[in-house]
C-alpha cells in the first residue's frame, strides 16, 4: 500500500520514517521496554476505541462521556475500569486526567464492562488535534499535536489490516490527507501520516 500511494515521495519518505523508527527502536529497546508495536498491539486489541470527555474518576475508575466512536458501539457516560492499568505509567508521572477535557481511550470489553487496554495511551486532544506520535508513541517529550483525523483513519486502517486488508475508502482518504497537509505545510501530520503509511 505504502508504495502505491506514496512513490512519488518515497525517496521523503525513507528518510523521515527510517530515521525515525531507528531512533523509536532504539529509545524503546534500551530505556523504556516498551516498544511501538506495543501500541499498535493496543490498537488491534482494543474492541471499544472512542472520543470522551472525562467527568471524574479516581485511580481505578473513571466516568467519562463518549463523544464519537473510533471503533466499537460505546454510548452515553460510560465507567472506565483498570485505569491504573497502563504500561506507560510504570515509566513516566502521567498528568491526572482534568474534567470536562477530551481524550482518546483505548478499551476492551469483558461481559458488560469496559476496562482500558494496558498497552495503549490515554491521548489528549486540543482544538481538533491530538498530541502523539506514531514515530515514538511511548516517548511522550517527542509528542507533537497533529490533524485528528488521521489519527481516526490510522486507527481504521490498522483494525482493517488485521483483519485482512486495508480498504480502498482508507487509502483514498490517506492520500487527500496527505496533499491537504502539504497545501497546509503542516509538519507534524505529514511526518506522523508517512509513519502511519508504514504501519499500513
Amino acid at each position: 500500500m505504502k508504495t502505491n500511494i506514496f512513490s512519488f515521495f518515497i525517496i521523503f519518505s525513507l528518510f523521515i520514517s527510517i530515521s525515525s523508527n531507528l531512533f523509536a527502536q532504539f529509545s524503546d529497546n534500551t530505556k523504556f521496554n516498551l516498544k511501538s508495536e506495543d501500541f499498535i498491539k493496543g490498537i488491534k486489541d482494543s474492541d471499544t476505541i472512542f472520543i470522551g470527555k472525562y467527568l471524574r474518576g479516581g485511580r481505578k475508575l473513571a466516568k467519562i462521556t463518549v463523544v464519537e466512536n473510533l471503533a466499537g458501539s460505546a454510548n452515553g457516560d460510560v465507567v472506565l475500569n483498570s485505569m491504573d492499568s497502563l504500561k506507560i505509567a510504570s515509566k513516566y508521572k502521567l498528568e491526572p486526567l482534568k474534567a470536562s477535557n477530551i481524550y482518546i481511550f483505548f478499551a476492551t470489553t469483558k461481559g458488560s464492562k469496559l476496562f482500558l487496554n494496558p498497552n495503549s495511551i490515554i491521548l489528549p486532544i486540543v482544538a481538533n488535534k491530538v498530541n502523539f506520535s506514531f514515530n515514538t508513541p511511548y516517548l511522550m517529550n517527542f509528542w507533537s499535536l497533529f490533524d485528528i483525523n488521521l489519527i481516526k483513519i490510522a486507527i481504521t486502517g490498522i483494525k482493517e489490516k488485521n483483519a485482512g486488508n486495508v480498504s480502498s475508502e482508507t487509502t483514498t482518504k490517506l492520500t487527500k490527507l496527505f496533499a491537504n497537509y502539504v497545501s497546509k505545510k503542516d509538519t507534524n501530520s505529514i511526518k506522523n501520516l508517512l509513519a502511519v503509511a508504514e504501519i499500513l
